[in-house]
C-alpha cells in the first residue's frame, strides 16, 4: 500500500481545525488558509480572496462555505464564488475561484499538493 501523503505536504494537526473553523498557516513562504468545513472535511487553499486579497482565514466558515471577511463573498468547497440568489445581476458574472489545493487528511494531520 503506498503512502498517500508521499507527495504531499504538512499543513496543520488535524486537531487544530474543529469543525467549521478557518486557520492562517504559513508553509514554505506561502501564506494558506486550512478549513473544515461541517461535514468535517479539511480544506487548504491560498489565503487570499480572488477579489481584493483580503486574508481569507480572518473570515468565517458556514457549513461548506468560506466567507471572505472583507466584502462576504462566499466559496463552496471548490473554491467557486458562490451567488446569492436574490442577487440576479451578479449571475451573469463569469466564475469566480479562490486558489485550492488537494487536500488529504492522514493520521490526525492535515496534508496538500502545493504546486504552482
Amino acid at each position: 500500500m503506498t503512502d498517500l501523503t508521499s507527495h504531499l505536504t504538512y499543513v496543520c494537526d488535524s486537531r487544530d481545525l474543529p469543525s467549521e473553523s478557518a486557520k492562517a498557516v504559513v508553509v514554505d513562504a506561502r501564506e494558506l488558509v486550512a478549513w473544515r468545513d461541517s461535514a468535517g472535511d479539511a480544506h487548504v487553499w491560498d489565503d487570499r480572496c480572488p477579489h481584493q486579497g483580503s486574508d481569507l482565514a480572518s473570515g468565517g466558515v458556514e457549513g461548506c462555505v468560506l466567507v471572505c471577511p472583507s466584502h462576504g463573498w462566499r466559496f463552496d468547497i471548490n473554491g467557486q464564488f458562490v451567488v446569492p440568489l436574490r442577487v440576479f445581476s451578479e449571475s451573469r458574472r463569469p466564475p469566480v475561484f479562490a486558489r485550492t489545493y488537494e487536500t488529504v487528511e492522514q493520521d490526525g494531520r492535515v496534508f496538500a499538493r502545493l504546486t504552482d
